[in-house]
């Protein structure tokens, strides 16, 4: 007699095929994440991150002068918190019910219901990579070009938007709230006139300007406001830190360079000259960058700069997925050059790999599977529920080393 297929034997085959098949699932196509080093034993509270922006100095050619003058090597320390990330998905129970006789039919919507799950948190990790911890994925372009459609200021973030999200409004980059909340309706992928589409009231109304959005504002998902990753924005910022700055416990204005990397506003040159640019300046740091990560619009810029001599390779990150790039010889040597959909418009991040770490508390993102079946019932309706989970943050061991290009394309 077959074996019956319950919630035991569910679990266990659900379980052999994220265990084969959950690196696939995340990293494919998503080349920044793929490439990233990553750990999954930050347990405990923070993680210190010491970078030395100094050397011991006041030498001298007398040893009574180098005696009175001598100064110990500088260093700060970066001290990063984990932040949260969830996303659930929802499996009814007329569904498991109307599918229990049928392995196949049941293990569809199983399996259905997790890797939407998992897709979904990933994407969001994957837009956080690039971006600072304010959890802004876009900004406002215009005004309403039609009742509740507005255009986005950055076609590339459309990337992060969804029909479903629920977005908060902010006049700053994090501050500032507005009064209404946007439910995504519908999303216009087009490269040209990026735009959304929200209703004032709920993901089932009707199309409606939420109230006080205008125009440059900065859009976050509800919950995430200053409680995200700090990404490649954070890190490197395109504006050089000022006094008073605080991050991760460091103000990083003493050395702006080696405590926040290298920048380059390039938006005046060729973008073969802006790359040579940055490139040059995270050289003169000490930088031996291999990647470079921007969007699909620049990388093809980059592709039209270079003509013959952009030589194409395919790149491997850590957990064995492959990317498409090119190779461009700078003033360092070889550095890949690789196209994110992730990555927003106008910028190319040059990036020395073994500086970054994907840190996190089990696996980024990972099925929450304490009880071993990797299902929780639902207490206030009639299903059950699947979660996704991720802790963590991005760390950085040498900002100097690495550097950000805004470009004109």
């Amino acid at each position: 007699m077959a074996t019956e297929f319950n919630q035991t034997t569910l679990a266990a085959v659900l379980k052999q095929r994220y265990a084969d098949g959950l690196d696939k699932l995340i990293y494919e196509n998503r080349p920044l994440f793929g490439m990233l080093p990553k750990r999954t034993d930050w347990t405990g509270d923070s993680m210190n991150t010491p970078v030395q922006i100094s050397n011991a100095s006041a030498n001298s050619a007398t040893f009574s002068t180098a005696q009175t003058n001598q100064f110990a090597a500088v260093y700060r320390k970066f001290v990063s918190n984990r932040v949260s990330e969830y996303q659930l998905a929802t499996l009814d129970r007329q569904t498991m019910l109307a599918t229990k006789n049928d392995a196949g039919a049941f293990f569809r919507a199983a399996t259905k219901a997790i890797d939407d799950a998992v897709q979904g948190l990933t994407e969001r990790l994957c837009g956080q990579l690039f971006r600072s911890t304010t959890g802004t994925i876009g900004t406002l372009g215009s005004a309403p070009a039609a009742t509740g459609v507005f255009t986005l200021g950055d076609p590339e973030s459309v990337s992060g938007f969804n029909i479903g999200d629920v977005l908060l409004a902010y006049s700053g980059d994090g501050s500032g709230v507005r009064a209404g909340t946007g439910y995504v309706l519908a999303v216009n992928r087009a490269p040209t006139g990026a735009s959304i589409t929200v209703s004032a009231t709920s993901t089932s109304g009707v199309a409606g300007d939420p109230s006080g959005w205008a125009n440059g504002d900065y859009l976050a998902p509800a919950g995430t406001v200053n409680l995200t990753m700090a990404g490649l924005s954070s890190w490197i910022p395109t504006t050089a830190p000022t006094s008073n700055d605080s991050f991760q416990s460091v103000d990083r204005s003493i050395d702006p360079v080696r405590l926040a990397g290298n920048r380059v506003n390039g938006t005046a040159m060729p973008l073969e000259e802006a790359l040579n640019a940055i490139v040059t300046a995270v050289g003169k740091q000490g930088g031996r960058p291999d990647t470079i990560v921007t969007n699909f619009t620049t990388y093809n810029g980059f592709l039209n700069a270079l003509g013959s001599r952009a030589v194409d390779i395919t790149i491997s990150g850590p957990t064995g997925l492959s990317y498409s790039g090119i190779k461009y010889n700078s003033a360092t040597g070889p550095v890949k050059i690789v196209p994110d959909p992730f990555c927003p418009g106008y910028l190319a991040y040059v990036l020395q790999m073994n500086t970054w770490e994907l840190a996190s508390l089990d696996k980024a993102p990972h099925i929450v599977d304490d009880d071993g079946m990797g299902w929780f019932r639902t207490y206030n309706a009639d299903s059950s529920q699947v979660r996704v989970n991720f802790y963590g943050n991005l760390i950085c061991n040498a900002p100097g080393k690495n550097g950000v290009v805004q470009t004109a394309v």
